[in-house]
């Protein structure tokens, strides 16, 4: 396949128009107060708003992941002690209140 320089400035072309921000209706609009998105930020305070944005989105996810696989482990251990160790009692107890301590413990930090 042979590409010709036009035909891949063409599509270079394509490809930025592509990454234009849109206006959506219902959404609201840089003069309505919204930030619009767009690839490259002029102003720095904006800038500044939306990366502290990114960081505690990130944050929150990693929190979020963390919980799944410690509450998943947590689970896993109180299924093999019920039935392999012949404790259901104890893994109920150690379930609930894993659990509980895990959203408390979650919750605060």
């Amino acid at each position: 396949m042979t590409v010709f320089m036009s035909e891949g400035i063409a599509a270079c072309e394509d490809a930025r128009n592509l990454a234009r921000p849109v206006a959506f209706p219902g959404h609201l609009s840089e003069a309505q107060g919204g930030i619009a998105m767009v690839d490259a930020l002029d102003d720095p305070h904006v800038a500044a708003q939306e990366l502290r944005a990114h960081v505690q989105t990130f944050h929150s996810f990693s929190k979020l992941v963390l919980f799944a696989i410690l509450h998943i482990g947590l689970v896993m251990a109180c299924l093999a002690l019920a039935f392999l160790g012949n404790s259901p009692l104890i893994a109920l107890i150690l379930g609930v209140g894993g659990t509980a301590v895990l959203i408390a413990a979650f919750a605060v930090f």
